[in-house]
């Protein structure tokens, strides 16, 4: 089983790899969701939070091809909750959430509570025993919120299962 820790800011995230499969080896990586400024006042979305995982594998099988599938789970960080996360700024917060989806209509998460899991799969070759899948996550905070200023963050977990 590989374990991998990294962040991922202002809805940072946790990466953990665990194999059940022997002939790869995978890793996960994040780029930072930056929300920017958050303006209560706004009548929209403030959707600037779009951040990228990516899941990148190396076959261990000297000859031959191999399929690896992949399940990405995302936490629910601070609130405990993927449905509906808190950014976090000492006793502020502001909800917001993470989508898979760009229309904005599948909450990223463990698959629990209507929560959806990203899936995938890469096939590693003789010729190709490298593969990188990318995948987006859609932040927004809903608009109405009153927080004070300064900075808000969450600590979220991304799961890797290969």
């Amino acid at each position: 089983m590989n374990v991998l820790m990294k962040s991922f800011l202002n809805a940072a995230l946790m990466m953990l790899a665990m194999s059940s499969s022997w002939a790869a080896d995978c890793t996960v990586s994040a780029t930072a969701a930056n929300f920017g400024d958050y303006n209560v006042m706004a009548n929209a979305h403030n959707r600037s939070g779009v951040g990228t995982i990516s899941v990148f594998c190396v076959s261990t099988v000297p000859q031959g091809n191999e399929m690896v599938n992949y399940t990405l789970m995302i936490s629910g960080g601070m609130s405990g909750n993927a449905l509906q996360r808190r950014l976090g700024n000492g006793a502020d917060g502001l909800i917001y959430n993470l989508y898979s989806d760009a229309a904005l209509t599948q909450i990223w998460g463990d698959g629990a509570g209507g929560s959806v899991v990203v899936t995938g799969s890469m096939m590693l070759t003789t010729g190709r025993p490298t593969a990188s899948v990318t995948h987006t996550a859609y932040g927004v905070i809903p608009p109405g919120q009153n927080g004070a200023s300064g900075q808000f963050s969450d600590m979220l977990s991304v799961t890797l299962i290969y």
